[in-house]
């Protein structure tokens, strides 16, 4: 008498739908942990944005910066309803808004060009518009290989381009 033999528990049916539950299980978490981290700053940004609009007349709002330095400041980029480009910049979602036209400013790349005309050996980590003592200015955060890679913040005017303010930071040790 021949014994009976089971049928295996991974066969091809049973492991492809394992695979696709596990994977639908991983979106979720994936989905539900960014949702959650997120939650915040979007909350954060959405008076913020709604303000801009509202204030700047946009139909479309492109990007948003916040800024810490003096307090805590918010740049809108957006588009008005005659197309123009224009920077919003706030400080609370309630307070008066400073609206840069596109041809009233310079660019991204005007900014970084300044600096590396004055210094040439800059390393230019991150280029962002903001303000300064209520004014707004691009803020470039920079590092330099000297002995030790020392940090730096200049700011630049957001009009036309002339040097403000430069900071330094505490580097760290080259190795």
């Amino acid at each position: 008498m021949r014994a009976r033999t089971r049928k295996p528990f991974w066969t091809v049916k049973r492991a492809v739908f394992i695979s696709v539950i596990f994977v639908i299980a991983l979106l979720t978490v994936t989905i539900v942990y960014y949702r959650t981290v997120h939650k915040d700053l979007w909350a954060e940004e959405a008076p913020i944005k709604a303000h801009a609009i509202e204030a700047a007349q946009l139909t479309e709002v492109t990007g948003m910066t916040k800024q810490v330095w003096d307090g805590i400041s918010w740049v809108v980029k957006g588009n008005t309803a005659d197309e123009q480009d224009v920077y919003v910049f706030l400080t609370t979602a309630e307070g008066p808004v400073l609206t840069v036209k596109a041809t009233e400013h310079i660019t991204q790349e005007q900014a970084d060009t300044a600096l590396l005309g004055s210094e040439p050996d800059a390393d230019i980590k991150r280029t962002q518009p903001g303000l300064l003592n209520g004014e707004p200015v691009w803020e470039i955060f920079y590092s330099r290989d000297e002995a030790i890679t020392k940090y730096y913040y200049a700011y630049y005017s957001f009009r036309d381009g002339a040097f403000l303010k430069k900071y330094s930071l505490v580097g760290d040790k080259a190795s």
